[in-house]
């Protein structure tokens, strides 16, 4: 060879070593951070500060025949892991999935003092509290199964997502035994909540003048041909110019949304395009307001849904 060629070789080499010594320093490194954080286990349960989560589970379970995950003791392993630190704090998402994606219809946050944060769309913050029994019962929640049945799922499910510290967490199907559990402890403090909230604010009241979107383009007074009363339970008239159009109810649930809803100020600012217009009387307080035009508050959207209903029914 050539003291050209030789030379060429040799730089060769040495680049090729450099850059084989550079990687395998760089995996020993990745290696090493690694392990690190396996070891190290998180400072709380809202997991540490460096960027890192640590969850022992996640995805669906329960979704697959045989699943091993599905057997109780084996479907909430997290939960088992997160009650050990002393603030812990486990967020359970009740969500849905189907074509369109997945969506989130509530969030609690579950404090170790028996604590709740209970958010939703559009609606305020409300805080819930456990009994000692329900929070025992959430410390036990891996002592239950979450087998399903794949096939009752294909256009779709309901799931409940276990987490915490922001991370993703455990899916669970709410058919499930494990998802029965999780909705019959939330149900308490909720029911609880709904049954304070309608105590507080008797009797309820709901006047509005509603206007058909084939007759006018915008509202106004004289064009409002459409009643709309919700009485203290829930039920709901729409007359047009004092003829019965339609009736409805709404659910507890429903109802104490739309309470919370609008003492919260939603619909407060009227807009041209309003569909009704009107007053809630809410015990000793009152309050104005408005349902725009294909309302996307979904609080709102049982006197929204009343009205159409009735501007839509065929004549008696």
């Amino acid at each position: 060879m050539s003291r050209p060629r030789r030379r060429v070789a040799v730089l060769l080499a040495l680049v090729l070593g450099l850059g084989a010594a550079a990687a395998a320093a760089a995996v020993a490194l990745i290696v090493h951070r690694s392990a690190r954080r396996a070891a190290a286990p998180p400072a709380d349960a809202r997991g540490s500060d460096d960027g890192w989560r640590y969850v022992p589970l996640d995805g669906w379970h329960g979704d697959k025949d045989g699943d091993p995950f599905a057997a109780a003791g084996r479907c909430a392993e997290l939960v088992d892991t997160v009650i050990t630190y002393p603030n812990w704090v486990l967020d359970i998402a009740d969500k849905g999935a189907g074509c369109a994606g997945d969506w989130e219809n509530a969030h609690f946050a579950i404090h170790a003092t028996g604590e709740v944060t209970w958010t939703a769309d559009q609606l305020p913050t409300r805080t819930l509290w456990l009994t000692p029994d329900e929070l025992a019962r959430v410390r036990g929640l891996n002592r239950h199964d979450c087998a399903s049945e794949p096939d009752r799922y294909a256009g779709g499910a309901l799931y409940y997502e276990l987490s915490w510290g922001g991370g993703d967490g455990v899916r669970i199907h709410q058919e499930s035994a494990l998802g029965a559990e999780i909705d019959a402890i939330l149900s308490g403090p909720v029911g609880r909540y709904d049954a304070a909230r309608l105590a507080a604010v008797a009797p309820v009241r709901i006047e509005l003048a509603g206007r058909s979107i084939d007759a006018t383009r915008t509202w106004t007074r004289r064009g409002a041909a459409y009643q709309i009363v919700m009485d203290d339970d829930g039920a709901i008239t729409v007359t047009r110019r004092g003829k019965p159009r339609h009736h409805a109810r709404v659910d507890v649930r429903a109802r104490v949304d739309l309470i919370d809803a609008l003492l919260d100020g939603h619909g407060a600012t009227p807009a041209e395009l309003d569909l009704a217009r009107g007053r809630a009387v809410l015990g000793d307080r009152t309050v104005t307001f408005a349902v725009d035009f294909m309302t996307r508050d979904p609080a709102l959207q049982p006197l929204a849904r009343a009205l159409d209903y009735a501007v839509f029914a065929p004549e008696e």
